[in-house]
């Protein structure tokens, strides 16, 4: 009995017109999931076409997600065409650094695609900025797409992107994580640790000789314990109850002596060389002047931080300094009043 084998078709053939289209998605996956929130930090245009998708936020969260896109354009007529699915909010191009704005094209959520485009007329060379400002009305996602034609000028490939300084989140917070609606999210409980304890390991002490050195005569020990001498204190005497009181005379001739107690010495107090504490200088005020001009030619200016309160009364102008001090000038004789910086 003979085994007839076909032959296998190799998975190469069978694949090779879908590469194109993989290659097409790879690409448009890369350019989307490029994408900054942080207008500091915005991601460069390297083709003529950017496009996106926006998840939709949390039910009650009504904030909007934001991207921010670097480009160049050159003198002429720059035309962003913008091609919107699901998703309500503006398409808007700034001057970079300036933030000046130059155009907004507007994107609205129905049932099919929305778009729109805006021509903008550059004089001359300039950085522009994209910003994506939109939000899904429902639970799906949205999509955008935006198209530059004109005077678009990508940016070089040999510009590294910007890395924005991410900072760093130290997890030992005591506070609560909520969720975007102010709802509390449980965290688990933490696990107590239990302490290993370790026996304890005694070591036998060893025996060391010691051996005394005796003291030379006529040497006192270097501490001694100084006794504070005490009065004597009298004997009472209680009087029992029913027995006349006796009065003995002493003679006037016999006086107690009393030795006064040593007083304590008290060693010197050492003079430490105290440092004179500088005071720190005032600083010198700033801001903006309040300026009066007399018709005498005298020119009043006083900074408004040392200023309490400027009013008019009846036919003078009053100002009031915080240190306390009025300055009084008449309406008639008063050229010019003003506040500059």
């Amino acid at each position: 009995m003979k085994t007839v084998r076909a032959p296998l078709q190799t998975k190469n053939n069978r694949f090779a017109p879908l590469l194109p289209a993989l290659a097409l998605l790879v690409l448009l996956n890369s350019s989307a999931a490029a994408q900054s929130t942080d207008a500091e930090y915005p991601t460069p245009v390297r083709s003529n076409e950017i496009s996106g998708t926006i998840t939709p936020r949390d039910v009650g969260d009504p904030r909007l997600t934001r991207y921010f896109y670097s480009f160049t354009g050159t003198p002429g007529d720059l035309i962003v065409t913008v091609e919107s699915r699901n998703l309500e909010g503006d398409v808007d191009v700034f001057t970079a650094g300036t933030l000046r704005p130059l155009g907004k094209v507007s994107m609205y959520a129905g049932v099919s695609t929305s778009g729109g485009a805006k021509t903008i007329y550059l004089r001359t060379r300039e950085s522009l900025m994209l910003r994506i400002e939109a939000r899904t009305p429902n639970d799906n996602e949205g999509s955008f797409r935006v198209r530059f034609d004109g005077t678009f000028e990508p940016i070089s490939r040999d510009i590294p992107d910007p890395e924005p300084v991410v900072p760093t989140v130290s997890s030992a917070s005591k506070g609560r994580r909520v969720t975007a609606t102010g709802a509390r999210i449980e965290e688990p409980e933490p696990q107590p640790t239990v302490a290993e304890t370790k026996p304890e390991t005694t070591t036998p002490a060893t025996a060391t000789p010691t051996t005394e050195t005796p003291q030379p005569p006529g040497t006192t020990s270097s501490t001694t314990e100084v006794t504070k001498s005490q009065p004597p204190k009298p004997a009472t005497t209680r009087r029992r109850p029913g027995a006349a009181r006796t009065t003995r005379t002493r003679p006037t001739t016999s006086r107690r002596r009393t030795t006064p107690a040593p007083k304590e010495t008290k060693p010197a107090p050492t003079e430490t060389a105290s440092t004179p504490t500088l005071k720190p200088a005032e600083p010198a005020p700033s801001g903006p002047r309040l300026i009066i001009e007399t018709k005498d030619g005298i020119r009043i200016e006083r900074y408004m931080t040392t200023v309490r309160r400027v009013m008019v009364d009846g036919s003078e102008i009053i100002v009031i300094m915080k240190n306390g001090k009025v300055e009084k000038q008449p309406m008639a004789n008063v050229q010019r009043m003003a506040i500059e910086p």
